[in-house]
C-alpha cells in the first residue's frame, strides 16, 4: 500500500520495483468500491488531471489479487493524491480490503457461497513516498507547467518501506505515515470532500 502525493509516484515505483508494475486505484461510487488497474503513463496522465475518477474511464478492473498476480502490484488506498504532508482516509473498507487480499485462489467471492472463506495468514507492506513540496500535485496540472517545475527545483524521493503487517485499515493508515498519528485526516477530508471543492473551486475561477 502506498500513500499518494504525485504523478511521479509511478516513475519511482516502476524504478525499484523488481517485475512489472501495476498501479491499483479505488473508486467508490453509490458505497459500491471498484479497484482500476492503471499502468505507469495512465497512472501519470490521470495523476496530472487531478486524480479523479470521470464517467468516461474506461480502465480495467480487478477484484481480486489474484488477478494481478504476475505483476508487482502496488494499492493506492487513499484513492486520489493529497497535499504530501498527511494521510488521506482510505477509499477502501476493511471488508474489500480483506476479501480482495484474502480471497482464497480458486474459491468463489460470491456471498451466497459458503464455501468462499478468506485467509488470516497475509500480511501487507506500506511504502511511505515524499517528493519536493511543489511537485505536490492535490489538484490537476498541466503537463508543461509540471515539468518546468521539475526542471527548475529538480526531483528528489524519499522512500521508506515498512516491515510487513497486519491488515487493519487502522494499523496500515498509522504505519503509512510514519506512526504519527496527527497525519492522519479526519473520515471529511475523502475523495467525495475533494471533488466538492475541486468543483467550487473551478465556479470561482469562471
Amino acid at each position: 500500500l502506498v500513500n499518494y502525493t504525485s504523478p511521479l509516484d509511478a516513475l519511482a515505483l516502476y524504478f525499484s520495483s523488481q517485475g512489472e508494475p501495476v498501479f491499483l486505484i479505488p473508486h467508490v461510487k453509490d458505497k459500491d468500491v471498484k479497484l482500476y488497474k492503471l499502468r505507469v503513463l495512465e497512472f501519470i496522465q490521470f495523476t496530472l488531471r487531478g486524480s479523479l475518477f470521470e464517467d468516461g474511464d474506461n480502465f480495467p478492473t480487478i477484484s481480486q489479487l489474484s488477478d494481478v498476480e504476475d505483476y508487482t502490484a502496488f494499492l493506492f488506498p487513499e484513492g486520489t493524491s493529497s497535499n504530501g504532508k498527511s494521510i488521506l482516509p482510505f477509499a477502501v473498507t476493511q471488508e474489500f480490503l480483506d476479501e480482495f487480499v484474502g480471497q482464497e485462489e480458486g474459491v468463489s467471492n460470491s456471498v451466497s457461497n459458503p464455501q468462499n472463506k478468506l485467509r488470516g495468514d497475509w500480511e501487507l507492506q506500506t511504502i511511505s513516498l515524499k517528493v519536493n513540496t511543489v511537485l505536490v500535485t492535490p489538484l490537476k496540472i498541466g503537463s508543461w507547467n509540471y515539468l518546468v517545475r521539475m526542471s527548475s527545483t529538480g526531483v528528489n524521493y524519499k522512500c521508506k518501506i515498512s516491515e510487513p503487517t497486519g491488515g487493519k485499515i487502522d494499523q496500515l493508515r498509522t504505519v503509512m505515515c510514519g506512526g504519527d498519528k496527527y497525519k492522519l485526516v479526519g473520515k471529511e477530508l475523502n475523495v467525495a470532500s475533494k471533488k466538492r471543492f475541486v468543483k467550487a473551486y473551478g465556479d470561482r475561477r469562471r
